[in-house]
C-alpha cells in the first residue's frame, strides 16, 4: 500500500493526503530497475491517482509498446509487459480489437488505443515535470497543449518549429530509466515563467511536443 502524507496535488491543487505518482507512469519502465536509478515522483491526491488514472497509464504503456521498435533489451521487455497487460485488462483488449484494421495489400493488422487517454497521461507528465523542475503547481494557470507530429496544423507549424529550435539551442535535457527509456528536453520563457516547451521522447521511437500556455 502506498504511504500517504499531507500535501497538495500537482494535478488538481487539492490539499490533504497525497501519495507519490510516477512521472511518466512507472509501468513503462522494464523491471528490474537498478536501485540507483531515479524515477520521478510527484504528490497526487487519491482521485488523481485512482483506478481510472491507472487505466490511462496502462493504455499509455500499450500505446508505447505498439509503436516501439523491437531490437534492444528495454523494448523487448516493454513488449512482453504490454502483452501481459492486454491479456489481463479486458477493456483495453476490447478497444484494441474494436480499433483493429488491415491496410490494403498488407498482411499485418494495425490497431490503436484511446487517444484521449494518451493525451491525459501526457498532460499529467508535463504538469509533473514542471513541478519537478520549477517547483510550481500550475494546473489552473495554464493550458497544456500536446502535439503528435501528425496533429500539428499548418497555422501552428511555424510556432512549434520555432519553439523546438529554441529548446534545442537553449534548453536543458534529462533522461529517466536504466536504459534512458524516457528522454526529454525543456525550456522556460524568459518573460513568463509559466510558459514552457517540452520535447518528450519515449524509447527513442515516440516523441511529443508539449507547451504550457498561460491563461
Amino acid at each position: 500500500m502506498k504511504k500517504k502524507k499531507i500535501g497538495k496535488c500537482v494535478f488538481c491543487g487539492k490539499e490533504g493526503k497525497v501519495t507519490n505518482d510516477h512521472i511518466p507512469p512507472r509501468n513503462i519502465f522494464p523491471k528490474p530497475q537498478d536501485d540507483d536509478v531515479k524515477l520521478i515522483t510527484v504528490p497526487a491526491c487519491t482521485v488523481c491517482n485512482s483506478e481510472s488514472s491507472k487505466l490511462d497509464d496502462e493504455s499509455f504503456k500499450v500505446y508505447i509498446g505498439l509503436v516501439a521498435k523491437e531490437g534492444n533489451n528495454a523494448e523487448n521487455k516493454l513488449y512482453g509487459s504490454m502483452m501481459q497487460t492486454i491479456q489481463k485488462n479486458s477493456k483495453i483488449k476490447k478497444d484494441l480489437i474494436k480499433n483493429a484494421f488491415r491496410l490494403p495489400s498488407q498482411q499485418k493488422i494495425f490497431t490503436s488505443v484511446d487517444e484521449s487517454a494518451i493525451k491525459r497521461v501526457l498532460k499529467k507528465i508535463v504538469l509533473g515535470l514542471y513541478y519537478e523542475h520549477f517547483n510550481g503547481i500550475i494546473f489552473d494557470k495554464v493550458e497544456v497543449d500536446t502535439y503528435f507530429s501528425e496533429d500539428i496544423s499548418e497555422d501552428k507549424l511555424d510556432e512549434v518549429v520555432n519553439h523546438v529550435e529554441e529548446i534545442r539551442d537553449n534548453g536543458s535535457s534529462n533522461s529517466v530509466g536504466k536504459l534512458k527509456e524516457f528522454y526529454y528536453i525543456y525550456a522556460q520563457a524568459n518573460d513568463n515563467k509559466l510558459a514552457t516547451c517540452w520535447i518528450l521522447i519515449f524509447y527513442n521511437c515516440f516523441s511529443v511536443i508539449a507547451q504550457t500556455i498561460p491563461h
